[in-house]
């Protein structure tokens, strides 16, 4: 879906509507070279994040806000945009140059930052500008500000923008930072998903229930989430207490799968009696229908027992 305007006003017109971004949302109208890497939303932040320090730098940058500073709004968004903003250019930035203000606080009036922080992330009209933005708001304490929450819990509803809307979140009391957390996780399937069930505590039943049901599975890789999952949701005590219904069940499988792959995260090795967990799973297994996916699963489940088992005799 396309549109004219800043990236927030659409957003926030799309999910007033619907709930949810739509799948075909286009934040910034551009065009590929030809063999040009175009990554899923969210994916360089989320790649960053599990597998590597994601510290970046963010001298030139930092350098360029102090003169922005000096500027009117409307007109240090419009150089940024046109001169400065580069694909994936926050991604690897956005800790440097917050750690570089911080360093040097009196360089850096905290008024005029705020002020643009917040101009950025509401009209910037390219995800860069928005990126930035929202890093510039992690400096800041905003959780007494309804108005900036509601700006995070708008612009969180896009994967590109997720992991930045939890970061500048960070500040907010417990209870209003989980409540997000949840609210974003359920209406999200990707790499911003992924991120948001990372920060989620499952402290009431119902949040241990949908982890359980609806918490592994993404569009990425079960991988990133099967561990985090069991974990949260008790696993093996669920599997204990047997007789899932199915959509309790489904959501097992789903665990179940992202603990086996064990790719590009700890998986069922890290469990504490991965023997255990796997002898309920194939209890509970018995009590479902066995379509095509769960004998393909529970051939995955061989082949991990028995290289453990080689493993363990060692």
């Amino acid at each position: 879906m396309k549109g004219t305007g800043s990236i927030y006003d659409r957003i926030k017109g799309c999910i007033e509507s619907s709930g949810v971004l739509p799948e075909d949302f286009v934040l910034e109208e551009r065009e590929y070279k030809e063999n040009e890497l175009h990554f899923a939303p969210g994916a360089l932040e989320g790649i960053l994040g599990h597998h590597s320090s994601g510290n970046g730098v963010g001298e030139s940058l930092a350098e360029k806000l102090k003169e922005y500073l000096k500027r009117p709004l409307e007109a240090a968004m419009a150089n940024f945009e046109r001169e400065v903003a580069t694909d994936g250019q926050m991604a690897s930035a956005r800790k440097g140059i917050r750690k570089i203000i911080l360093e040097h606080q009196e360089e850096y009036d905290a008024g005029k930052v705020y002020a643009l922080a917040r101009f950025f992330a509401v009209n910037g009209t390219k995800v860069e500008t928005v990126k930035l933005g929202l890093s510039l708001l992690a400096l800041f304490d905003t959780g007494d500000l309804e108005e900036v929450r509601e700006i995070l819990g708008t612009l969180g509803c896009c994967e590109e923008f997720t992991d930045y809307v939890l970061s500048a979140s960070e500040t907010w009391a417990e209870s209003d930072r989980q409540e997000l957390y949840f609210e974003l996780a359920k209406k999200l399937h990707g790499w911003g998903k992924i991120s948001a069930v990372e920060r989620m505590e499952a402290d009431t039943e119902e949040k241990q229930e949908w982890i359980l049901c609806h918490g592994c599975k993404n569009s990425i890789m079960n991988a990133y989430l099967g561990l985090v999952c069991a974990e949260k949701c008790d696993f093996e005590k669920r599997l204990q207490q047997g007789n899932l219904t199915e959509e309790q069940f489904l959501g097992a499988r789903e665990i179940m799968d992202g603990l086996l792959d064990e790719g590009p995260c700890e998986g069922l090795s890290a469990w504490e009696n991965p023997v255990k967990l796997v002898l309920l799973y194939l209890e509970e297994c018995g009590k479902h229908f066995l379509d095509v996916d769960l004998v393909v699963q529970l051939a995955d489940i061989r082949a991990f027992s028995m290289n453990w088992m080689r493993v363990a005799k060692r």
